[in-house]
């Protein structure tokens, strides 16, 4: 007989890729890197499943935005904002994929080249209530007017 798993794990990871916007070659990549997800994040998990919700399905806000901050101290899952938020760098997210099999959802965030002269040592996923989903500091990501920045956040669900 099978044995039900008691818990299930939360985790993230991240890419973000810098691209000419002249000619759209990439000039810089991360990679994937693993993130912090954090208490936010894990409380909208456990609404949904406890239910929390009694007007409709969705029982916490989803991630809606990205923001880029210059702050250095190591992500936590206790983390609930950035460490030093860069002013008007919060931008706006699209859904690119969700996959339930697989239990992961991915988001997108731009930042083009009215951002340039910014440079980023951190970037957090918010929902529209101000929750911090994810957060990961130690990157650096150097806007300038001639590139535009993508970031791409995916959470994966899995079995603990």
């Amino acid at each position: 007989m099978d044995r039900l798993s008691a818990a299930i794990a939360l985790r993230g990871r991240i890419r973000a890729v810098t691209r000419d916007v002249a000619t759209g070659a990439i000039v810089a990549d991360t990679g994937w890197l693993p993130n912090a997800t954090t208490v936010g994040a894990a409380g909208a998990v456990a609404a949904w499943l406890g239910g929390a919700n009694t007007t409709g399905y969705q029982p916490t806000e989803p991630p809606t935005a990205m923001e880029l901050g210059t702050g250095t101290t190591a992500a936590t899952t206790a983390d609930t904002a950035l460490d030093a938020p860069l002013a008007d760098t919060f931008v706006g997210v699209s859904q690119r994929s969700a996959d339930a099999a697989a239990g992961t959802t991915s988001w997108v965030a731009v930042w083009g080249p009215q951002f340039g002269g910014v440079t980023a040592t951190e970037v957090g996923l918010f929902a529209a209530d101000g929750t911090l989903f994810a957060h990961r500091t130690g990157l650096t990501l150097s806007l300038s007017t001639t590139t535009s920045t993508s970031v791409e956040w995916t959470l994966t669900v899995t079995p603990g």
